[in-house]
């Protein structure tokens, strides 16, 4: 965690799979399929911050995204 409070995006990223696991532990089949749509949805900004830091390394940018 950063002096600020903050926490680093991976640090997000664990919370926010802790959270999913939580929920998905407690919940039927219908529920399951939209906290994975949650998750998903929320994990998007990560995916594309990691995406973005592994551009011009060789891997096609349509792989990345």
């Amino acid at each position: 965690m950063r002096e600020t409070g903050q926490l680093e995006p991976f640090e997000n990223l664990d919370v926010l799979a802790d959270r999913y696991a939580q929920a998905r532990a407690h919940a039927d089949a219908p529920a399951q399929s939209r906290l994975r749509d949650e998750f998903v949805q929320e994990a998007l900004p990560f995916a594309g911050r990691l995406a973005r830091r592994y551009r011009g390394r060789g891997e096609p940018t349509d792989d990345l995204e």
